[in-house]
């Protein structure tokens, strides 16, 4: 059993014995209880169960959704306690076999049966209306213009079901006629219908009949053989249900019901409302006759005469009863009996007594020379229209084997000059030759489908399509469905194919593209052939890509190698694809990228390390701005690697340099300086380039600070030499200045020896200041690396 998560709306896989406990999504992990079976929410193959829409004896209906077609649908499900009757299984079957072969606008269309975890189920269209039989709870009766067009419309369904596939549907009621918001009436539940030859080998009288009681003929209930008109009676009951609001016969049980279906005649409705014209009271009368014989012929004949029953008025019903005519009326052309002029059927044999005029369409008496509306005339028209359609006619049998597009022409006018005038012996031509094209078309389309060409297929069906006018056999429609069904596998696996391709699962894409019918003209066939191309061109350039990175890689040539990589980087798978699964080559592609990726970086990083110390850093930018140029995840991963790498070198540098200059080894710290400013610019700080560049300002600083502290300590030194060495000089000279006998020139030498050792000193502070400046002014300053 599938359901649909109600977290993250995917479909979701159960057992059936899982019903009513906990279960965790695939897609989100989110925790879900498991729906019972049938209920809202439970997928059954292609359709995702709504909601219940009633139940009956043998199934139940339910609004459902066709995810593949993208609409409602309602579907049918035998219970569970028929699932093993064999009989009921074949019943079931067969009402879905007899649906599907009629396409009418006034029958629920059956798209399909399928079975699911043991149980069948039928889809069919979803009408969006209700029953005429929720209609007559609501309203109690139906005025009579209303039930006369339900009854038409349902009287042209089963018209068609019998002329087409000679269908009876054994079960007409108000309860199996469904009413569209628009009014239109489509006729539902095929599941009692039976086919012709079904009812021709029915020679036994079964012990219960089928059907609804209140509504079944008496041919049925007697076992006796049963058509077409055995509907026509159910629809007299039905009609005699909605003007009226009450049953035609009713009784304690079945059998008094089928008993008075076999004996009783009902009331006339005009009787027990006045309101409805006794015309309508003669019509069901007719058709709830006690023998087919003396009921309607056809659905196409109650049509007619409906149609010419005045709503307004309560006229008397046209009928083989009536035994009067009038001498002065018109003659039946079917008879010969005198009729009435206002008569529109003869009364003798029911015969419809106008033809429409061939030049306006308005109703004129048969046999009519001229038109009493447009004054044509009619014989002279009439011999026209035959040459017209005998050259249509001749039209539609000369058609060669591969053009057929002129017989279909004429065949599709043809038939749009049935509403007029129409001879009887060319309508019966034209059936013949018509069944003919349908049978060269038919076999084209086999053609077609079988050669697996689109644009043939399709224009094969156009033409089927129009030169029937809808009207195709079973065989034809299976046909055309199995193609509908394989066009729109086609256009999902293309879907999913592109899906793939965008994603980068190239091998996954070419597998499911190998794995297409091989479809050739139209759109899709173009567009499959189109997107094997693309596949395979894609995956060749993925694959020399890839081994193209890894021989640049090998051979040490990293800027092609980055190239190569920024090339291989295109076809990468994306991360967290889902409903995607790639496949084994897909995921070695991406295997084969991450280590040729991983080779790379750490082969690049020990490159780099060496080019930085041999101050190849021309090398390590080219390198750099590569990487950075590539884009690619990956790339920005190895450009973190490397940009780390060469701030780790700069670091390295920096704190070398600044130990030294901290430590006063200046010629060192200058090697350092230089050595650290040979990185390039964009690798180092602005606060460290300013750091090194200021390392010539900083030296001077020191060399001014050592050089004033050197000067002073000679000056003092050559002021303690003056003072120990002349001191005593000058201590004698005083002396002898105050001794008599002093000698003056001993005085004056004195005197001239102190000055001129203080003059020494003066000058030699002096020089050693002058040397100082002019050795400040001639150390150059570093300049940082600008590349």
């Amino acid at each position: 059993m599938e359901f649909v998560c109600s977290h993250c709306q995917n479909v979701v896989k159960a057992a059936s014995s899982e019903s009513g406990s906990d279960l965790i999504c695939d897609w989100c992990r989110e925790t879900n209880s498991v729906p019972l079976p049938f209920a809202a929410s439970v997928v059954v193959d292609d359709y995702v169960i709504l909601r219940e829409l009633g139940h009956g004896g043998m199934a139940t209906v339910f609004l459902a959704y066709q995810r593949s077609l993208d609409r409602d649908v309602a579907l049918k499900v035998l219970g569970s306690e028929f699932s093993n009757a064999q009989d009921d299984i074949n019943q079931f079957i067969r009402g879905a076999r007899a649906a599907a072969g009629i396409s009418h606008p006034h029958i629920v269309q059956t798209y399909a049966v399928g079975q699911n975890d043991g149980c069948l189920f039928l889809s069919m269209e979803h009408v969006d209306g209700r029953s005429a039989a929720s209609l007559l709870e609501d309203s109690g009766r139906l005025s009579v213009p209303q039930a006369l067009d339900i009854t038409k419309q349902v009287a042209a369904a089963l018209d068609y079901a019998w002329g087409l596939q000679g269908l009876v549907h054994m079960d007409v009621t108000p309860d199996n006629i469904l009413l569209t918001t628009s009014g239109e009436a489509k006729l539902a539940d095929m599941g009692l219908a039976k086919f012709k030859t079904e009812l021709d080998q029915e020679t036994t009288v079964q012990d219960e009949f089928v059907g609804t009681p209140a509504y079944v003929a008496p041919e049925v209930i007697l076992g006796t053989a049963i058509d077409h008109r055995s509907d026509l009676y159910s629809l007299g009951c039905t009609l005699f249900h909605l003007v009226t609001g009450v049953l035609p016969f009713d009784g304690d049980s079945p059998e008094e019901v089928a008993r008075k279906h076999l004996e009783d005649m009902p009331d006339a409705p005009s009787d027990l409302f006045p309101d409805i014209p006794k015309t309508v009271s003669m019509v069901i009368r007719k058709l709830m006759a006690k023998t087919p014989d003396q009921r309607y012929t056809s659905g196409s004949e109650l049509i007619r005469v409906l149609d010419t029953i005045d709503t307004g008025t309560t006229g008397t019903a046209l009928s083989a009863e009536t035994t009067y005519c009038d001498p002065n009326g018109w003659a039946c052309h079917g008879c010969g009996g005198t009729n009435y002029m206002d008569s529109k059927y003869c009364i003798h044999c029911g015969t419809f007594g106008f033809e429409p005029c061939p030049a306006c369409h308005t109703s004129i008496r048969f046999g009519a020379r001229f038109c009493p509306d447009c004054g044509c005339n009619a014989v002279a028209r009439k011999a026209e229209i035959r040459m017209e359609l005998q050259e249509l006619m001749n039209r539609i049998v000369a058609f060669s084997d591969d053009e057929v597009t002129d017989a279909v022409s004429a065949a599709r006018e043809t038939r749009e000059r049935m509403d007029g005038w129409f001879p009887q012996d060319l309508r019966e031509e034209f059936d013949r030759r018509s069944l003919d094209l349908k049978r060269h078309l038919e076999q084209c389309l086999y053609d077609a489908y079988r050669r697996r060409h689109i644009s043939d297929t399709e224009a094969t069906i156009e033409h089927l399509t129009v030169a029937m006018a809808g009207q195709l056999g079973p065989h034809s429609e299976a046909l055309i469905s199995s193609y509908n069904e394989a066009k729109r596998e086609l256009k999902r696996d293309i879907l999913q194919a592109k899906s793939a391709l965008d994603k980068n699962c190239l091998a996954r894409a070419r597998e499911l593209l190998y794995t297409l019918d091989p479809w050739q003209g139209g759109i899709l066939g173009n567009e499959r052939e189109l997107c094997t191309r693309n596949c395979e061109r894609r995956l060749n350039e993925r694959n020399r890509a890839l081994a193209r990175a890894r021989m640049l890689v090998s051979q040490h040539d990293y800027l092609d190698a980055l190239r190569a990589l920024q090339e291989v980087s295109l076809f990468r798978i994306p991360k967290n694809i889902r409903m995607l699964k790639p496949t084994s080559e897909d995921v070695d592609f991406e295997t084969g990228v991450t280590q040729v990726q991983e080779r790379l970086g750490s082969d690049l990083t020990r490159d780099m390390c060496r080019w930085m110390k041999r101050d190849d850093w021309k090398r390590v930018t080219t390198v750099t701005e590569t990487v950075e140029g590539v884009g690619s995840p990956e790339s920005r991963k190895l450009l973190l690697a490397l940009k780390s790498a060469i701030s780790r070198e700069a670091a390295k540098r920096y704190r070398r340099a600044l130990a030294m200059e901290t430590q006063n080894q200046f010629l060192q710290a200058e090697r350092a300086w230089r050595s650290f400013l040979m990185i390039p610019e964009a690798f180092i700080p602005m606060v460290r380039q300013e750091t090194a560049a200021d390392f010539t300002l900083r030296r001077n600083q020191n060399w001014v600070t050592r050089m004033t502290r050197l000067t002073n300590t000679a000056f003092a030194a050559f002021v303690l030499v003056w003072v120990c060495i002349f001191g005593p000089l000058v201590v004698s000279m005083v002396e002898l200045l105050f001794r008599d006998q002093s000698n003056v020139e001993d005085i004056l030498t004195v005197i001239v020896l102190a000055v001129s050792q203080l003059a020494v000193v003066f000058l030699l502070e002096r020089v050693f200041k002058r040397l100082f400046r002019l050795s400040r002014y001639a150390q150059p300053a570093l300049q940082p690396c600008r590349s």
